[in-house]
């Protein structure tokens, strides 16, 4: 079986969009508290275990005798050893899908902040990664400019600074740069997810070269989580 991905994208400025992949899967019955949850139990069988390579895996049971499937008008029975729980689920939320830094001055440094909140029941977890179309730019720019005019720096030394001409985004204490090519990595887990919140804080540091106007920078952020 190969790993099925559940994929949630947020594009600062411009869209939300969630994209499910189709899956067939049980239901049985799942416990858990606030600090665990199984999503599938085994009581007593003879062998079998999880096997897997580059492309597949499998989760195989040996010395099942009889496992069928029963149901009521309020219940409904998978039994089984690999009789599975819950349908993969994915859920994202985020605090906006639009910020900015409203009027700036070369002698601070502005921040405005999100929030991204993930759950997810994926067994292996989830990431959540960031890619921008382009440099911060003027919004009479073309998307794809480097003019040093029309855009301001990303940050390349850890820390955006006041009349740096340098914007950037942070998780924690170290500023970073925000990627055009390939996405990066901002936080994820390796298992299970119950309200887990990611804060992102953008900071810019505009200097007295910088042209005055509006600037710009679509940001997509994507959450994917693996079963």
């Amino acid at each position: 079986m190969r790993d099925l991905l559940l994929i949630s994208a947020l594009a600062l400025c411009l869209v939300i969009a969630i994209l499910f992949s189709s899956v067939d899967t049980g239901i049985a019955q799942t416990s858990s508290s606030t600090n665990y949850k199984l999503t599938s139990q085994s009581t007593t069988n003879c062998g079998g275990g999880h096997s897997s390579s580059s492309n597949y895996k499998i989760f195989d049971t040996l010395c099942e005798q009889a496992g069928q499937n029963a149901s009521s008008t309020n219940y409904a029975a998978f039994s089984g050893f690999q009789a599975q729980t819950d349908l993969p689920q994915l859920t994202v939320s985020y605090s906006t899908n639009s910020l900015s830094f409203a009027d700036l001055k070369a002698t601070e440094v502005k921040s405005t902040s999100m929030t991204v909140t993930v759950n997810t029941n994926a067994p292996s977890g989830y990431q959540i990664t960031i890619l921008a179309d382009g440099h911060l730019r003027k919004t009479t720019a073309a998307v794809t400019t480097t003019a040093a005019n029309e855009i301001i720096a990303r940050i390349s030394d850890g820390t955006v600074s006041a009349n740096g001409n340098e914007y950037g985004y942070a998780t924690s204490s170290t500023d970073l740069a925000i990627p055009t090519s390939t996405p990066s990595k901002i936080n994820g887990s390796a298992t299970f997810a119950r309200n887990e919140v990611t804060t992102l804080t953008f900071k810019i540091g505009v200097s007295e070269t910088n042209s005055s106007g509006l600037y710009t920078q679509n940001v997509t952020l994507i959450t994917t989580a693996t079963f």
